[in-house]
């Protein structure tokens, strides 16, 4: 596990045999995770580039350039930031031969539509979903189509589906259905940079 890594401020990080204290880092918090579960808590300005099978786990920090290295494990995200940059390739010699990888959580993507590239890679989303009514209380039993597939909310509100995105149709919109009472009561459209969980407020 790691915490508090932070651009432009002393920072102390320790693992292994590596310590550093006091660093004062001014660009980014560059990470290699290799077939590792990996925890990152509170910490910003990262670039994470994970291989292998592992697990990567980002709690209220935030990416700015993610670079994956035949990487078939899971990003995990808990109030988490992506912006600025991406690379998700395979079929490159000596970079990657292949991503095959899932994403879930919650986590706002800003800025990156015309900074990610996506080539020759697989990449699964779940999507979580929070619906409520007008004065924002859980709406239980509400149905949820999206790409053929209808799912209903809990008691609190929520479900969640699974899409896979490949160079294409990443950024190809998806439409999103939220009906009640067997009535339409709202819509919006989705892709790979849509931003979890998806709020839907009914009328």
């Amino acid at each position: 596990e790691f915490h508090d890594l932070r651009v432009g401020v002393p920072t102390d990080l320790r693992y292994r045999d590596i310590l550093l204290e006091g660093v004062v880092v001014m660009g980014q918090w560059p990470l290699t995770i290799e077939d590792a579960e990996v925890t990152i808590y509170d910490s910003d300005y990262l670039f994470l580039q994970p291989t292998g099978r592992a697990v990567v786990r980002l709690i209220r920090s935030h990416m700015v350039e993610f670079i994956p290295r035949d990487f078939f494990g899971v990003m995990e995200f808990q109030d988490a930031r992506w912006t600025e940059a991406g690379e998700i390739i395979g079929g490159v010699p000596y970079h990657s031969g292949a991503n095959r990888f899932t994403m879930r959580g919650t986590i706002t993507i800003e800025g990156l539509r015309e900074n990610l590239q996506l080539k020759s890679a697989q990449v699964t989303r779940e999507f979580p979903v929070e619906v409520v009514d007008e004065r924002g209380s859980p709406v239980a039993g509400a149905l949820v189509e999206v790409a053929g597939r209808r799912l209903n909310t809990d008691a609190a509100g929520r479900a969640s589906f699974i899409l896979t995105f490949d160079e294409t149709n990443y950024n190809r919109p998806v439409r999103l259905e939220v009906w009640r009472g067997g009535e339409l009561a709202g819509v919006r459209e989705i892709d790979f940079f849509t931003s979890t969980p998806i709020r839907a407020r009914l009328p």
